[in-house]
């Protein structure tokens, strides 16, 4: 603000000498006038003060925009690997994503967070603009209160709309192949394909109590009911000794929905994509490269 001023003195000292030199306004004898000094001065920085109020305003301006939160997400969307917090449903979801090219989301499991989908992050965000978030009452993303699988779905369907992400692909794992899954069967159109990890048919709950909120929302829903409606490609992949959710659950699954691949994934229990990572990778940047 100091060195605005500053050059605005000066500026206006400039003009103030170039206007007495070419004599404008002088009297007969050469010599400016008061009055005519006075007002010259006036129009001089009439424009010089206005110039530094526009120019504040536009500092101010830029400043705000800066200090812009999540909420202009598709301003920040992909590049350099950053963190951010998103507004959606009443709800603060804790977002992660980098990268540039074809949208990828991936969600996490039950009672785990968007830091255990790294190994998948960090390997597909080279080549894909990648999305990982926590689910609500995970991780850095408070539950708000009772919700439903449905609620997730349309978390993911916001978070979708809010990063401007067209037809992405979605991986899933265990719980996130639910929502995966679910926001499949209610949207046919919307994901160009989806990639169930350690996933089960019938009830959601698997062997984990329903004891808390995220209990309860999957305890009552049944994935296998609306199975057909899926359009999208389905990559279903099962750790040979996943015991959460072994591999005949996957296989059911992938036999209920009208375009599926299954596959076991050898020497893997349930976190398949830590268990045996070459192979999950291999797997899915297969089915990646069918998609076209």
């Amino acid at each position: 603000m100091k060195k605005l001023r500053t050059y605005t003195a000066v500026l206006t000292a400039a003009l103030l000498i170039a206007f007495c030199l070419n004599a404008c306004g002088s009297t007969d004898n050469g010599t400016v006038s008061p009055e005519t000094s006075a007002a010259t001065a006036a129009e001089v920085s009439a424009p010089s003060k206005a110039l530094e109020e526009n120019t504040i305003g536009s500092t101010e301006e830029n400043v705000m925009k800066n200090e812009s939160t999540a909420q202009d997400t598709d301003l920040k969307r992909g590049g350099e690997e950053h963190e951010e917090t998103l507004e959606v449903n009443n709800v603060l979801l804790s977002v992660k994503e980098a990268g540039n090219g074809r949208d990828m989301i991936l969600i996490h499991g039950r009672t785990l967070s968007k830091e255990d989908m790294e190994p998948l992050f960090q390997y597909y965000k080279e080549r894909y603009h990648v999305v990982s978030y926590d689910v609500r009452g995970h991780g850095q993303t408070e539950s708000s209160g009772e919700f439903t699988l449905d609620d997730l779905s349309d978390d993911l369907v916001a978070l979708i709309d809010a990063y401007h992400l067209e037809n992405p692909i979605v991986i899933g794992f265990s719980m996130g192949s639910y929502i995966a899954l679910r926001t499949a069967e209610r949207y046919p159109d919307l994901l160009s394909g989806i990639v169930l990890i350690g996933t089960r048919g019938g009830r959601t709950s698997s062997q984990w109590p329903a004891d808390d909120e995220v209990g309860r929302a999957l305890e009552s829903y049944d994935n296998m009911t609306d199975a057909p409606k899926v359009t999208a490609p389905v990559l279903v992949l099962t750790g040979e000794y996943d015991t959460i959710n072994p591999p005949e659950e996957g296989k059911m699954v992938a036999d209920a929905l009208p375009d599926a691949v299954y596959q076991i994934v050898p020497d893997a229990e349930h976190k398949a994509y830590e268990g045996n990572p070459n192979f999950v990778f291999a797997q899915i940047d297969e089915f990646l490269g069918r998609l076209g």
